[in-house]
């Protein structure tokens, strides 16, 4: 009984030292600030909603020395410099949250002039495109340079090049030439992924198709999405989850798509597999060339 009266009042004691300040989170054992757990704190709640309500998205955030190094994103405005005043009043918020002053360095992320990529848009899927730099060459097997960009962010900027004039994501199509801007993080699968701020419409011409011809074989496995495919000139051609079906000039769906349609069909712009292409499009024009 005495032995578990011992371990109840260090528990106890442990609760006291921690609500009184000793040994706090955040602090190391001389009672001076612990960069490496402050830092882990700007990426846990609240302090993102904290920022974010300021306007201000976490994107690192690192001890370095005895001091917090923080890199944010600016909500909507990706290009203004971080001023003095700007990093003053983000300090203050993230203090007055923390409750005390430590040493804090703040540097913002702004967009430079030169794109992170520039390709053309070969696959849609909700609000991310698929860019393809077929010039550039990456990897040990020299495949072209691919990303998905989300741009489904409430801050991200789409125009056109010249003009500047503001698009929307319906009004981007599969072969436009595009130069974009991510946030920073880029998943290293491949294609890559990450989460688009601006994209420029270089060019709105989507060029012609990879192949013409007409469908000699159609497989549609309901239950498994990489079983799908048809034949076309030739070539076995994959069907992806987000290949987009244009019948008769109408966005439509694969249901309508039958053996014997001449169809144009645009390629991802790289091998999914081995002498094996992927469609992203296939326009049908039924009673055309039926066979």
């Amino acid at each position: 009984m005495s032995r578990i009266r011992g371990i109840v009042a260090a528990t106890a004691l442990i609760a006291l030292l921690m609500s009184s300040g000793c040994g706090r989170v955040g602090f190391l054992s001389d009672g001076a600030p612990d960069p490496s757990a402050l830092s882990s704190r700007m990426f846990q709640e609240p302090m993102p909603s904290v920022l974010e309500k300021l306007g201000y998205r976490v994107f690192s955030s690192f001890a370095d020395g005895d001091s917090v190094h923080l890199e944010l994103n600016r909500i909507g405005d990706h290009r203004s410099p971080f001023g003095d005043e700007e990093k003053r009043k983000i300090r203050d918020a993230i203090y007055g949250h923390i409750g005390y002053e430590f040493p804090l360095e703040i540097e913002g992320r702004v967009l430079g002039d030169v794109p992170e990529t520039t390709g053309r848009i070969t696959a849609i899927d909700g609000d991310r495109l698929l860019i393809v730099d077929s010039e550039r060459r990456i990897g040990m097997d020299k495949r072209p340079d691919a990303a998905w960009y989300s741009f489904g962010g409430s801050d991200a900027r789409l125009r056109m090049k010249d003009s500047g004039e503001a698009v929307s994501l319906s009004d981007l199509k599969i072969g436009y030439t595009v130069e974009a801007w991510s946030e920073g993080l880029m998943l290293s699968s491949y294609p890559g992924q990450t989460s688009g701020l601006e994209l420029n419409i270089v060019s709105a011409d989507v060029g012609g198709p990879d192949l013409k011809g007409t469908v000699k074989k159609l497989h549609w496995n309901e239950s498994d999405a990489d079983d799908r495919y048809l034949e076309v000139g030739g070539q076995r051609i994959r069907l992806m989850k987000f290949t987009q079906y244009l019948v008769d000039g109408q966005m439509s769906s694969a249901e309508k798509l039958r053996e014997g349609d001449l169809v144009e069909l645009r390629f991802i712009g790289y091998s999914i597999m081995p002498n094996e292409q992927a469609a992203t499009q296939v326009v049908v024009r039924h009673g055309t060339d039926r066979g």
